[in-house]
């Protein structure tokens, strides 16, 4: 699924391409808290500790396609919010506080996406409509 998920290129879909990694991204969490409880009942028992390499590094390898892929759907939502504001109501700063954080964050994703084309390509894509 996480494959498959890293297939997508498009920000257009960005809102459902948002729905498809958060369940991901809480099931490496519920596996990390699961992986941690097992760890502290192998100290009491006596267990040898559980190799959590594996999981850590596809957490990790996933963690920027996440981010890509929420980041992208914010953005779409607070830009659809924002043009229904009269624009003598509209917040600047906040505004303004909220383009910022999004870049950044796509920002950091982008060389962390390298080895991940069609990820890459989409983050490229959102930097670009955010600046």
């Amino acid at each position: 699924e996480a494959n498959l998920v890293e297939s997508y290129d498009s920000i257009q879909y960005s809102q459902s391409n948002e729905e498809r990694v958060a369940p991901i991204m809480e099931r490496f969490l519920d596996l990390e808290k699961q992986s941690e409880a097992y760890s502290s009942y192998g100290q009491i028992l006596d267990i040898l500790p559980m190799d959590r390499t594996a999981l850590e590094d596809f957490k990790k390898s996933f963690e920027p396609v996440y981010f890509l892929w929420t980041t992208a759907s914010d953005w779409q939502v607070i830009l659809e919010n924002f043009m229904q504001i009269a624009f003598i109501e509209l917040d600047a700063e906040s505004f303004r506080n909220y383009i910022e954080e999004a870049s950044k964050k796509t920002e950091s994703v982008i060389p962390k996406l390298s080895k991940k084309p069609n990820p890459l390509k989409a983050a490229i894509d959102l930097k670009k409509h955010i600046d």
